[in-house]
């Protein structure tokens, strides 16, 4: 059982073993049920919303949770910062893992939101000049 929703994943799924995808649909009121298929359903319903009362009510914890691991650093335009470079931002065939990883001092050239900047970077390093703010690190001279 998961603490977030109450339930484990194979309940919220299928409560019980569906004999298909069209035992998940709504159903109609014009079209005659048999009383088994109807409780199915409904108890099916009633399980997803109880799933999803207990995300809304247990998402605070989980923020508080993340926000206690999230940095608020923002630079303004002409600080200087230390970039580290993970090994998605190398070219094919030239990532090394003996090779430096920060790169610096660059020039913040522009702040394009609290969580993205662009870069001026030397002219030997080809890759994208836009990080993310978790990618950056302030310069103290």
């Amino acid at each position: 059982m998961f603490s977030c929703t109450g339930f484990s994943p194979f309940q919220v799924v299928y409560s019980v073993v569906p004999r298909g995808p069209l035992d998940l649909l709504p159903l109609l009121s014009k079209t005659r049920v048999h009383g088994k298929v109807k409780r199915f359903v409904q108890q099916l319903q009633d399980t997803l919303k109880q799933v999803y009362d207990n995300l809304v009510k247990n998402m605070p914890k989980y923020k508080l949770a993340a926000d206690k691991k999230r940095r608020n650093v923002e630079f303004e335009v002409g600080n200087f910062v230390w970039a580290v470079l993970t090994n998605d931002r190398f070219p094919g065939g030239e990532y090394n893992k003996l090779a430096a990883r920060k790169i610096g001092t660059l020039e913040v050239l522009e702040k394009i939101n609290p969580n993205a900047y662009r870069l001026k970077l030397p002219n030997h390093i080809r890759i994208a000049d836009v990080f993310n703010v978790k990618h950056l690190m302030p310069y103290l001279a």
